[in-house]
Parts: C-alpha cells; sequence; structure tokens
C-alpha cells in the first residue's frame, strides 16, 4: 500500500470518527483529488450526508450498503478505515497534502497529453496555452507554497512544458 493511500485512508478513518470535520475538509478536496476512486466514492459520500447531518460509522456503513458496495471497497474496508488514523487532529494537514498529489497528478496526465497531441511539425502555439491553463488551475489556491508539494508542482510543470518546447 502506498503511502499516498495510507494518507487517503488515515483522512477518511478521521473523517468517519469525527464527521463534524466533514465540512471543513471538503472546502480543501474534491474527489478528484485522491488517487485511488473508491476513496473518492467515498469522500463524495461524506460530504453528501454531512449536508444532512454529521456522518459516522453506522450511517455510513446503512448508506453503502443501499448503494452499490464495490463503490467504497466494501462495508469491512470502510470499517477498518478508522484504525488507520492516529489522530483526528491532523485531518487538515492530511487534507492539503492529498490536494497536493491530486493536483500534481492532473498536471502530470496533462502534460502526458499534450506530449502525445504535439506530432513533429504541429502548431505549438495552442498545446503551449493548453498546459499553461492546467497548470496554473491546478495551482492556484495551492495551500502553503513553502511546502515541498508546491516546488514538486512547479518542477513537474517546467519539466513538461521544456519537452513540448524541444519537440516543436
Amino acid at each position: 500500500m502506498s503511502a499516498r493511500w495510507t494518507q487517503e485512508r488515515a483522512l477518511l478513518g478521521g473523517l468517519i470518527l469525527d464527521g463534524t470535520q466533514v465540512p471543513e475538509i471538503a472546502a480543501e478536496l474534491t474527489p478528484a483529488d485522491f488517487e485511488r476512486p473508491q476513496h473518492g466514492n467515498l469522500f463524495a459520500l461524506l460530504v453528501e450526508m454531512a449536508e444532512a447531518a454529521i456522518p459516522d460509522l453506522v450511517t455510513v456503513c446503512i448508506e453503502i450498503e443501499r448503494r452499490n458496495v464495490s463503490d467504497y471497497d466494501g462495508i469491512a474496508y470502510v470499517c477498518s478505515l478508522g484504525n488507520d488514523c492516529p489522530s483526528v487532529e491532523n485531518l487538515a494537514v492530511y487534507a492539503s497534502r492529498i490536494r497536493g498529489d491530486g493536483r500534481r497528478r492532473t498536471i502530470a496526465t496533462a502534460t502526458a497529453t499534450l506530449k502525445e497531441a504535439i506530432a513533429p511539425g504541429a502548431a505549438i502555439d495552442n498545446a503551449v496555452a493548453s498546459f499553461v491553463g492546467v497548470v496554473e488551475a491546478s495551482t492556484i489556491e495551492q495551500a502553503d507554497p513553502s511546502m515541498p508539494g508546491h516546488r514538486h508542482a512547479d518542477t513537474v510543470a517546467s519539466d513538461g512544458f521544456a519537452e513540448i518546447q524541444a519537440r516543436a
């Protein structure tokens, strides 16, 4: 299991243990920020449930049973998430890191897509404008520019841009 997945599990488990934090974390994250689609699905469910009442393990499991259980990796998996949260006091830190990871994945995906789209001799202006738009959208509202993840996102973008220019 990757460290990113462990972090996602800790956040989701913490939100199940302390559902009062869901609105605050939802202001920072989207389901797309999660690497595992099932984690994104569970986060979306927690946010949806928090709009009506504070979610907890029992209510989350009941709701998952009403839906497609495999979209969330099953009841047993969801029940185990609370064991992976060392402290609900660190949920904002986990969310910030997950958000940064999600943005870096978005930039890397955009870079790969542009690399494939640029054929030798093709006009580069539209591709570069598209790439810059993705990078700007992915780095706007970065939680903390002094965090290592922020510099990494800039490096990914710069490296991708340099490679695209080299192909032109």
